[in-house]
């Protein structure tokens, strides 16, 4: 999963807590930004639970990350380029311009 924020979505690691009393390896990947140096995603990683144990639907609401672009189409063209599936873009109500994808950890 951190290849994926590193590499085709250009994050940085910049901190990793090693697996503590949680039960959970934290990473902390900072997102290339031009007006704040700040902007990082935090991942909690429990290596107990395989990836194949765990279920996402889209109308659950704690797995979703907003991130803005200054061209959405753009920025979709390149993803699809390398094979990474992205909804079409659409308009939802006055809030935004959005697509949807999922990460390789679904």
């Amino acid at each position: 999963m951190l290849q994926f924020y590193q590499t085709t979505l250009g994050s940085q690691l910049v901190h990793t807590t090693p697996n503590g009393t949680s039960g959970h390896e934290r990473y902390r990947l900072k997102i290339a930004h031009r007006r704040s140096e700040s902007v990082c995603l935090e991942f909690w990683y429990s290596p107990v639970q395989q990836p194949s144990e765990r279920s996402f639907e889209r109308t659950d609401n704690y797995w979703k990350i907003g991130l803005t672009m200054a061209d959405l189409d753009a920025t979709r063209a390149e993803l699809m380029a390398k094979d990474i599936e992205a909804s079409e873009p659409r308009q939802f109500r006055d809030i935004g311009y959005l697509c949807h994808l999922t990460d390789p950890d679904g």
